[in-house]
């Protein structure tokens, strides 16, 4: 029984974590469109933020 019970318990949350991201992604498009656009490009311009930022550091200490 403790196998059966375990293997349950797997694919209920497998099917669990991709109906979340189903129903998130459905139910609330309008609200995920405008964060999950701002997530992604929050992530690619952090690491161009990170890189940038060492260049204008630089610019700005010449500035001053």
């Amino acid at each position: 029984h403790g196998k059966r019970a375990a293997k349950t318990d797997d694919e209920d949350e497998d099917d669990e974590e991709e109906d979340e991201e189903d129903i998130d992604t459905s139910e609330t498009l309008t609200d995920d469109e405008d964060v999950r656009p701002k997530r992604k490009t929050l992530s690619k311009k952090r690491a161009t933020t990170m890189k940038k930022t060492r260049r204008p550091a630089t610019s700005n200490k010449k500035r001053k």
